[in-house]
């Protein structure tokens, strides 16, 4: 990939997401599109997440299978929102989220995505 195609991945439009199964799609895509999880953390960092030094690209968790993990981490309360977290997420904790996680799984190797999961920290 060349510097433009790659910068292009960066540019997740969150104002079109509804919920979390479409940010867990469109992180998917767009992070998956890379060659490998050496460039997790700056595709995070570009989305206005924290990446923790021992979940980075860097330095991945591994996981009991070898699977190798990375994790963005967004604060609601500090900065908001990244998509409504109004409706079934507020029935579903019955409390209002204060931060929301993106965890990138990859393979052994790091070579290739294999999911993305969201999660939310509640009061």
């Amino acid at each position: 990939m060349d510097d433009l195609s790659t910068d292009r991945l960066k540019e997740m439009d969150w104002d079109r997401i509804d919920n979390a199964d479409e940010a867990e799609v469109c992180v998917f895509t767009l992070l998956g599109s890379y060659e490998n999880l050496s460039y997790a953390t700056d595709w995070f960092e570009a989305q206005g997440f924290y990446v923790h030094p021992n979940f980075s690209s860097a330095r991945p968790y591994v996981e009991l299978d070898g699977t190798l993990r990375v994790t963005g981490v967004h604060s609601i309360c500090k900065d908001g929102p990244k998509f409504p977290t109004s409706g079934i997420i507020r029935r579903a904790f019955r409390s209002i989220p204060y931060s929301m996680s993106v965890d990138a799984t990859w393979s052994k190797d790091s070579k290739q995505l294999l999911w993305v999961q969201t999660g939310f920290s509640t009061l």
